[in-house]
């Protein structure tokens, strides 16, 4: 099940990819720089593209592809020790841009990331195996929203409102029983005070 999980946002990854109509950098922006072990294959359709694989001994642990010496598509990572993925990150111009994926070594998804123009912009996930362990949004790089932690047993831990991200509003902790046992309020990151329940 995880497998086709792993594929399918593989694919969405894939259906991203403009076909390397990227534009270039500016002069002195910084990029992950091609690791010197790396295998360079220029792809032969007129793209422009081409793929770079890094392997260690038999398997692969990195693969991606670059455009005038920056990351575009889908950049992967693999564990060494089973090849399984790592992880998925999207990049436009050599910055991180749309979904990046961190799985862990049996395949199972550990966090879910959304960047626009390498800042972390739209929703956090975590997760302790396939339960939620905490969601928050963020905007231009700060939490902005409702963050929510978890415990082990799926009802929420923590809730609390963040403003550019400050807390500001009510933040609630709960028993494992889901029972709303302490608040606060906060005013741009200050706290105002506790809340009568």
């Amino acid at each position: 099940m995880m497998r086709v999980f792993t594929i399918a946002i593989l694919a969405i990854f894939m259906a991203c990819d403009n076909g390397g109509n990227m534009k270039k950098l500016e002069e002195g922006e910084m990029v992950p720089l091609i690791p010197a072990n790396a295998k360079l294959e220029p792809l032969n359709d007129g793209s422009g593209l081409t793929r770079m694989t890094v392997f260690a001994g038999e398997r692969i642990v990195e693969q991606g592809y670059y455009l005038n010496g920056y990351r575009v598509g889908v950049y992967t990572t693999f564990f060494p020790k089973n090849g399984f993925v790592e992880s998925m990150t999207g990049y436009v111009n050599g910055k991180k841009h749309g979904q990046s994926t961190i799985l862990d070594d049996r395949g199972q998804v550990q966090e879910l990331f959304t960047y626009n123009n390498d800042v972390l912009h739209g929703q956090y996930i975590m997760f302790n195996r396939t339960r939620m362990k905490e969601k928050k949004n963020y905007i231009n790089g700060e939490v902005d929203g409702v963050a929510e932690k978890y415990y082990p047993n799926g009802k929420v831990m923590e809730r609390t409102v963040f403003s550019a991200g400050k807390l500001h509003g009510i933040s609630r902790w709960y028993d494992l029983q889901g029972k709303n046992t302490i608040a606060y309020e906060y005013k741009n990151g200050e706290m105002v005070g506790e809340v009568e329940l």
